[in-house]
């Protein structure tokens, strides 16, 4: 819930973070997705970076019907549009399809954080579900 309440607070400053130039960023078809992130990412960040949106949740595991900490990557190659700041919060304000920012509010609501690539690495590739099991083989 308190996820929710937080992105409805970035949500609702993002008219105040995007004013019409920026707005006018946006292509036709996408959206601006306002994404809670920790201070020392959003510091670190700026327009026009690209970075992946990772989320870490439990899952009951198929091959051990044993519940398992695992991590998938659900967004690649993600544009950094600016960075949000609104009611002490921090946050990265990303030009997704409108799919990709249901998936974002799904994953919000688990354990989810972004990672930088560089700006020229457009490769985008199946990534496998990372598990502890997987690790330590």
């Amino acid at each position: 819930m308190k996820k929710i309440i937080i992105f409805s607070i970035l949500f609702s400053a993002l008219p105040a973070i995007l004013p019409a130039q920026k707005n006018a960023e946006i292509p036709t078809g996408w959206r601006a997705y306002a994404l809670e992130t920790d201070a020392v990412t959003a510091k670190n960040a700026a327009p026009g970076d690209l970075v992946d949106v990772l989320m870490g949740f439990d899952a009951i595991m198929k091959s051990t019907g044993k519940k398992e900490f695992i991590v998938a990557t659900i967004l690649q190659k993600v544009r950094v549009l600016d960075i949000a700041r609104a009611e002490g919060k921090s946050g990265l304000v990303l030009q997704v399809t409108p799919s990709d920012a249901q998936y974002l509010l799904l994953a919000e609501n688990e354990n989810t954080k972004v990672i930088f690539r560089r700006r020229d690495d457009m490769n985008i590739g199946v990534m496998p579900v990372a598990t502890f099991n997987e690790l330590f083989r």
